[in-house]
């Protein structure tokens, strides 16, 4: 992994240094030999360094285009290397001349493919970056940065150009020298196994501290038991009822009981309070549905009333929707209802349930759903 690196390198002293072989051959090693001016220079990490081209005529020497110096490679991880290229002379093409360029590649160190449990290895993710910085590290403004290709053994890496008479005037340092930062790294491969499935935390909290459970809530003949402080995060209305005024949780009420609701549509209110889902009974019939709003309403339960409605809405037929758009009158649902209006507009859905009587009945209970209808068309 690639760790800290100077905010400005060129503002503290190179140490360290080491020389680094030219690996090129005939004209171009004769060259490099009689400049002696490549090397690395390890930053805290070894896989972050500073490449320095040193004297001021290796920005212009007779060296042909496009041909680079480059230094030996260093180990980055097992299996892999990283090497440091400079071109003084690189050859845009159609003429375009006058640029330098810097290249980190990160290499295979050898001609086989690793395998990984018997297979081949995934292809590695390569941290690759190099920056040719200004004397007051501002950003060169003929600098342009690309990718390294991934070819034979290498397998990525990263390059910067930029016009020689923009390094020339702004990125020289101690006299004739350029310094490139530079960070190379890997991460093998990747993606990484797949994990199992982390547990329901909520589902665990509920069975380690189901002793702890410190109020009785009584409903339609049933005891449950349950958290005062997890009722009172859930619900503003259970918190005023729980604590009132209170702040201490030690003086939170011991036992509630709850009229006009059954059972079974507080058991889905609770299960919602503390896993935020219901199991899929709860919504299983329009009645169901509307006692669930019914009890979403009466506790502050906003997201939960929004849950019903999306459910309903998404399941919606011409044998639900009249009923559905009576509970969103009754309840105050202007979503909902919304919603039911728009699926009697589709097709031949109103003309499907306008004859019916539970649509005849809903018609002269509330009159004005005509008029909402009509306006649909």
């Amino acid at each position: 992994m690639i760790t800290h690196q100077p905010r400005n390198p060129l503002s503290r002293p190179l140490s360290s240094f080491s020389q680094a072989a030219a690996a090129v051959d005939g004209r171009r090693s004769t060259w490099a030999k009689r400049k002696g001016a490549w090397g690395t220079y390890p930053a805290p990490d070894v896989r972050s360094f500073q490449f320095r081209v040193s004297n001021l005529d290796t920005i212009n020497p007779p060296c042909p285009a496009n041909v680079p110096v480059r230094t030996l490679g260093t180990d980055i991880a097992d299996g892999f290397s990283c090497t440091s290229l400079f071109w003084p002379h690189w050859d845009q093409g159609r003429g375009d001349e006058g640029w330098v360029k810097v290249a980190v590649e990160i290499a295979r160190k050898d001609d086989t493919e690793p395998e990984l449990h018997g297979g081949p290895a995934r292809p590695p993710v390569v941290i690759a970056h190099v920056d040719l910085p200004t004397r007051d590290g501002r950003p060169l403004r003929t600098a342009v940065r690309e990718a390294v290709a991934v070819t034979g053994d290498v397998v990525g890496g990263a390059s910067i150009r930029a016009r020689r008479d923009d390094v020339v005037a702004n990125c020289l340092v101690d006299g004739n020298d350029i310094v490139a930062v530079c960070t190379a790294g890997l991460i093998k491969n990747w993606p990484p196994p797949t994990l199992p499935p982390l547990p329901d935390l909520s589902r665990d909290i509920v069975r380690a501290t189901a002793s702890l459970a410190d109020v009785a809530i009584k409903v339609d003949g049933a005891t449950f038991k349950a958290h005062s402080l997890v009722l009172a995060a859930r619900s503003p209305v259970f918190k005023a009822e729980l604590f009132g005024e209170a702040t201490d949780a030690s003086k939170a009420t011991s036992s509630i009981t709850i009229e006009d609701m059954s059972a079974s549509t507080f058991k889905s209110v609770l299960d919602f309070m503390y896993h935020n889902t219901l199991p899929t009974s709860a919504l299983g019939s329009i009645e169901k549905f509307k006692h669930l709003l019914i009890a979403a309403e009466r506790y502050g339960l906003d997201t939960l009333k929004q849950v019903c409605e999306e459910t309903v809405s998404a399941n919606m037929t011409t044998s639900t929707v009249i009923s559905s758009l009576e509970a969103a009158e009754e309840l105050r649902c202007p979503e909902l209802k919304s919603r039911c209006l728009d699926f009697l507009a589709t097709g031949d859905n109103l003309k499907n349930v306008a004859t019916t009587q539970e649509y005849i009945c809903l018609m002269k209970r509330f009159p004005y759903l005509l008029h909402d209808v009509q306006q649909r068309f």
